[in-house]
């Protein structure tokens, strides 16, 4: 659901992956489709995965890894 831009530029949304040392994160704010990223910086194992919200309300969102 894009967000129109009097509200985006009040708002946030952060995708955050994290494992040990290897930190990435992206704006999410606007997004039309699915981001899709490659995962190819971590290793095996568990990889954190955090949805950084600020000043949106309402939103559904799905993360899925592959």
């Amino acid at each position: 659901m894009p967000i129109s831009p009097a509200v985006q530029s009040q708002t946030t949304l952060t995708l955050w992956l994290v494992q040990d040392e290897t930190v990435q994160s992206f704006d999410v704010t606007a997004l039309s489709k699915p981001l899709e990223l490659p995962l190819n910086q971590f290793k095996n194992g568990q990889l954190y995965v955090r949805l950084e919200i600020h000043g949106v309300k309402d939103v559904t969102s799905k993360i899925f890894l592959q």
